[in-house]
């Protein structure tokens, strides 16, 4: 009689979360082809925010950079991503981790950030804001220095905060469970 216990895989223990093949690797391309997008936006507009210092600066240039930092640094950060966006895209690594297709895990950055496998309000949304952001983006190349770089400035802080809070929060979502649904369909 052939030792058939050594020929089955033990199951998992109940509660265990059953790995996807692919899983470690959407995790890692995803979460890192996000943070690589928001960075390679800090590296093209640092040298702007930076460019426009060559300028002589008025008290209202000053005031209009204070403000600025303030406002994108609470909206575009903590609201925009630490609040709302970095959330759902940690829970969205997360369920990669657990349960990534091949197709998921090739196209990870793009699962994460929501535009695809997600409801359909969640795809128009996606979509919605990245064509304002594209029209904010056209709209900004037609200011001159110093104005540009301080709004640039601005855009900086809160893509670096909200690089951080992803990444924060996708490590707490591996640590301690995601915070909201996935939104996976």
């Amino acid at each position: 009689m052939a030792n058939t216990a050594a020929a089955t895989a033990p199951s998992p223990a109940p509660g265990s979360p059953i790995r996807s093949p692919f899983g470690t690797a959407a995790l890692i391309w995803g979460v890192g082809g996000f943070s690589a997008l928001l960075l390679f936006a800090v590296w093209r507009l640092a040298p702007l925010a930076l460019a426009s210092t060559d300028y002589a600066w008025n008290l209202l240039h000053w005031g209009a950079f204070a403000v600025n930092l303030v406002i994108m640094g609470w909206f575009e950060g903590y609201r925009g991503f630490q609040q709302s966006y970095s959330p759902r895209l940690a829970a969205r690594a997360h369920h990669l981790r657990q349960h990534a297709t091949l197709r998921q895990a090739l196209l990870a950055p793009l699962v994460c950030m929501g535009f695809l496998d997600a409801p359909r309000r969640r795809l128009v949304g996606a979509w919605a804001l990245t064509c304002a952001i594209v029209v904010v983006v056209l709209l900004y190349r037609l200011l001159p220095q110093p104005w540009r770089g301080i709004l640039d400035a601005g855009v900086v802080v809160g893509l670096l905060w909200g690089t951080l809070a992803s990444l924060y929060l996708v490590r707490s979502a591996l640590r301690d469970g995601p915070r909201v649904d996935a939104e996976i369909v």
